[in-house]
């Protein structure tokens, strides 16, 4: 542990040395409500420095290997972000480490997504967010924030299965998308009524890549995002279902998006840092090597 941190977590190893490989991607290009996403990463970063790196629940510090921190990405224009991102992550996987990507919209999930499947097939893709993200294209663009998931949706050849949780808003078109493909959906009113943890485990296959907008959360927990949308996951049921979820699969990398700060809530960077931790603990102890 660094002695710069004393007690709190240390992202400063080098990346020949990392096990995890943290990307920040600042990226701000298609979104149509609330903005601020742009300073995500950086929020969630200085947050980082502010855990205290042990955790109670495994009754020691849960982050014991070397996390790389790179320089943030940047690009002029939706293309250019996720082909940078590709390649990043790409080099992460093709290296052997595990890409985790700070937004930014989540927009750029489609560059992780690419990243990683150009070395992994047989993807299972955890979808934690409010909306789908399933439409055609959003606002003529479609690499639209609301287009992500569909993007990927087209590289069948490369995923196992796709499944969304926390869903409690969408749009005509993307349910006559789902009721067409069969894409697997479990609504945030639904969750609130039985455990969804087994349901969600029988439907992923073993390679897990998880990408998680943050409006997934109630807005109660976190306020701090462009589109939030109310009737949200709490923080213990989250965490119950990735546990649950990442118990046994090899994770390939995952991202944390939609943050936006807005110099108030700081609560909610604070939370993102958290959520960030807690996924690499689980993928630590509870998934496989």
């Amino acid at each position: 542990m660094s002695e710069q941190f004393n007690d709190f977590l240390d992202f400063n190893s080098s990346y020949a040395d990392s096990h995890y490989v943290i990307i920040p991607v600042p990226m701000e290009i298609t979104v149509s409500y609330g903005k601020g996403t742009a300073k995500g990463p950086q929020a969630i970063i200085d947050s980082i420095f502010q855990l205290e790196a042990y955790d109670i629940e495994f009754k020691r510090e849960a982050i014991d290997v070397p996390v790389h921190t790179m320089e943030a990405i940047q690009a002029n224009d939706a293309p250019g972000y996720i082909e940078r991102i590709k390649q990043s992550v790409s080099r992460c996987v093709k290296d052997g480490k595990v890409p985790i990507v700070l937004g930014g919209e989540h927009s750029l999930s489609y560059g992780v997504f690419l990243g990683i499947a150009e070395h992994k097939k047989d993807i299972s893709i955890l979808h934690f967010d409010s909306h789908l993200d399933l439409r055609d294209e959003y606002e003529h663009s479609k690499y639209s924030h609301a287009s992500v998931i569909r993007r990927m949706t087209e590289h069948k050849a490369s995923i196992k299965e796709i499944v969304a949780v926390g869903i409690r808003s969408v749009s005509s078109e993307e349910m006559s998308y789902v009721g067409k493909s069969g894409h697997k959906v479990i609504f945030a009113q639904d969750m609130y009524k039985k455990d969804v943890t087994a349901d969600i485990n029988k439907m992923l296959g073993d390679n897990l890549y998880i990408t998680f907008d943050i409006d997934a959360f109630d807005p109660s927990i976190m306020p701090s995002t462009g589109t939030p949308e109310p009737g949200g996951l709490e923080w213990y049921q989250t965490l119950e279902i990735l546990r649950g979820v990442i118990k046994g699969k090899k994770v390939l990398g995952f991202d944390i998006v939609e943050l936006a700060p807005d110099g108030v809530n700081h609560h909610s960077q604070f939370t993102a840092a958290k959520l960030l931790y807690k996924m690499m603990a689980y993928s630590l102890v509870f998934g496989v090597k």
